[in-house]
C-alpha cells in the first residue's frame, strides 16, 4: 500500500509528541491527530502508523518507539531520536560520493575541499550509524566537532566569484587590536582556510604588496564591476611552500631542526608538522627533525606549545628566543 499525504502527516504529529515528552499515550496522540487535521481517525490508524515509523522499509525511519504496558504509553527509547534528524539511504549515500567526486575539479578553491571534506564526514557517520545496535545511542559512540561560525563567512561566495572573475574589490576591516575601522581596495586572490577559520589572501593595490586578511575580522566587503589582470606571478600552489600557518612573513626561509621526546616522536612521524619535514635522527629516547620554512609567530606558537617535549637545535637565535619566552613565563608562576 503506498504512502499517503495524510499518513505523513500523522507520522509528524506522532514524532513531535515523542520528541517533546518522555511518555504519550494513544488518546494523546489521537486528539492531537484530530485537532491538527480537523478529521477522525481510528486508534488502529495511529498504531499502524507507530509500526510502520518502526519498520517500513520505504520510509526508512527505524524508530526506535517502545511501549510501556504499565504506562500505557509510547517512548523514544533513543535519547534526542526524531525522524527529523538527517538520514540517508543507499542511492542518497552513492549521489553525495558523486557529487563529492565532482567537487574535487574545483580542488584550487579552499572552498570546495571544505565542501568535499564535509560531504565525506555525513557519508562516513551515516554509514557508522547503520553499524550500531537499535537500541544505542550515537551520541555516546561517535562525536564530531562543532565548531562556531565566525562572522564573515557571508562573503565567501561574492569572494569566489570574484577570485575568478579578477574583479577589484573594497572592503571595510579591523585589525585585531584595533579600534578603528580602516578601508582597503584589493583584488582577491585566495580563499584559505587555517584553524577553523577562513583567510583572504588579496594584492593591496595602493602599495602593491599580498596581504592576508581574517574574514570574521572584515566588517563590509563591495565588489565592483573594475577588473586587473596586471598580477600574473602569484602562484596559490607555491606560495604557501615555505610558510608555517596563515601568515607569509616578508623573511627569508631558513632550516630549523627540532628535537622531540620520546613521547611525540610516534605524533610527529605519524604526521608531519610541515610538508619540508625530514627526519634526522630517531634514538630510543628522541627524535630529531628539520623543517625548512619563514620563522612567523605560528612557528613560536607550535614550539612553546609542546613544550617541555621540544628543544630548538638550530638556528641559535631561535633557540634563545624560545628560552627567553619560557623564562618570562615561568616567572608567571610563583609557589
Amino acid at each position: 500500500m503506498p504512502i499517503v499525504k495524510n499518513q505523513t502527516f500523522r507520522i509528524k504529529i506522532i514524532d513531535q509528541l515523542l520528541s517533546n515528552k518522555k511518555w504519550v499515550r494513544t488518546s494523546e496522540i489521537k486528539r492531537a491527530i484530530e485537532s491538527k487535521m480537523r478529521e477522525e481517525i481510528s486508534i488502529r490508524t495511529i498504531q499502524q502508523d507507530i509500526k510502520d515509523m518502526q519498520n517500513d522499509t520505504r520510509l526508512g525511519y527505524n524508530a526506535p518507539i517502545g511501549y510501556n504496558k504499565s504506562r500505557q504509553a509510547f517512548t523514544y527509547t533513543e535519547e534526542g531520536f526524531t525522524i527529523r534528524n538527517f538520514k540517508l539511504k543507499e542511492d542518497e549515500i552513492n549521489a553525495l560520493q558523486f557529487y563529492a567526486e565532482c567537487l574535487q575539479v574545483f580542488s584550487g578553491y579552499q572552498l570546495f575541499d571544505a565542501f568535499t571534506s564535509g560531504i565525506e564526514k555525513v557519508i562516513e557517520g551515516v554509514q557508522a550509524r547503520k553499524i550500531l545496535k537499535p537500541l544505542s545511542n550515537a551520541k555516546l559512540i561517535i562525536q564530531t566537532d562543532t565548531l562556531v561560525t565566525p562572522r564573515g563567512n557571508e562573503f565567501i561566495g561574492e569572494i569566489v566569484s570574484a577570485i575568478d572573475n579578477r574583479f577589484k574589490c573594497e572592503i571595510e576591516y579591523l585589525p585585531y587590536g584595533a579600534d578603528k575601522i580602516s578601508k582597503r581596495v584589493l583584488l582577491p586572490l585566495l580563499l584559505k582556510e587555517y584553524k577553523n577559520r577562513w583567510y583572504l589572501l588579496s594584492y593591496r593595490i595602493d602599495i602593491c604588496q599580498i596581504r592576508t586578511y581574517a574574514l570574521d575580522r572584515v566588517k563590509k566587503f563591495t565588489v565592483t564591476e573594475e577588473t586587473l589582470d596586471e598580477l600574473t606571478s602569484f602562484d596559490p600552489s607555491k606560495y604557501f611552500n615555505h610558510s608555517f600557518g596563515i601568515i607569509t612573513p616578508d623573511a627569508k626561509v631558513e632550516t630549523i631542526v627540532l628535537q622531540f621526546t620520546k613521547k611525540q616522536a610516534p605524533y610527529i612521524l605519524s604526521l608531519p608538522i610541515h610538508k619540508t619535514q625530514k627526519v634526522i635522527k630517531q634514538t630510543s629516547r628522541s627524535l630529531t627533525i628539520s623543517i625548512t620554512v619563514m620563522l612567523s609567530y605560528e612557528v613560536y606558537e607550535y614550539i612553546l606549545g609542546k613544550s617541555p617535549d621540544v628543544k630548538v637545535i638550530k638556528p641559535a637565535r631561535l633557540a634563545k628566543e624560545i628560552a627567553e619566552k619560557l623564562q618570562l613565563s615561568a616567572k608567571l608562576y610563583k609557589f
